[in-house]
């Protein structure tokens, strides 16, 4: 779940209220504020749309869910607008809190796992690797060419289950 919708629909919804805020300044401000509820409808609709298949995904696997802990992901990191525009819209801490009360309804595990260093270290050998690009993970030691998100991800998994070592076999 890459959030782009949720994106797609908070961009939509400022690229309105830009252009209503010039046109009528007076009226303007009553139809901002409509048009921000019918936001955050949107906006709640898909995450409660997202949380439930994550759950439903891992009551059919009976499987624990693993997060990233995103805590001070916005503090301290102004990387200029563009990019702080795109971080800021993705509401994450009420999705995890979706997903926390629709699983613990399901009577299924969620665990918040520190993120530092899991995307540039190799998911096999545990070796620090290079990311050329952002998208691609890549380790010296071993020859494992992978997404960077994917490799990031298997290692949080690994962090939650305690085996952020070298593995015993290839």
């Amino acid at each position: 779940f890459y959030g782009e919708e949720v994106r797609r629909i908070r961009e939509h919804y400022k690229q309105l209220r830009k252009s209503i805020g010039k046109s009528k300044p007076r009226q303007g401000q009553q139809v901002v504020k409509r048009i921000g509820d019918a936001e955050a409808r949107k906006v709640d609709d898909r995450l409660h749309k997202i949380a439930r298949q994550i759950v439903e995904d891992a009551e059919e696997r009976n499987a624990v869910i693993v997060v990233g802990d995103l805590g001070g992901i916005r503090k301290d990191n102004d990387k200029g607008r563009y990019v702080n525009d795109k971080t800021h819209k993705m509401p994450f801490a009420r999705l995890l809190n979706y997903i926390e009360y629709k699983a613990h309804d399901a009577g299924i595990d969620v665990q918040l796992v520190e993120e530092y260093d899991t995307s540039q270290t190799c998911n096999r050998c545990a070796c620090e690797g290079v990311r050329e690009t952002q998208g691609r993970f890549e380790c010296p030691e071993c020859g494992l060419d992978d997404n960077a998100d994917k490799n990031g991800a298997l290692n949080i998994g690994k962090r939650a289950l305690g085996k952020f070592s070298k593995p015993l076999s290839e």
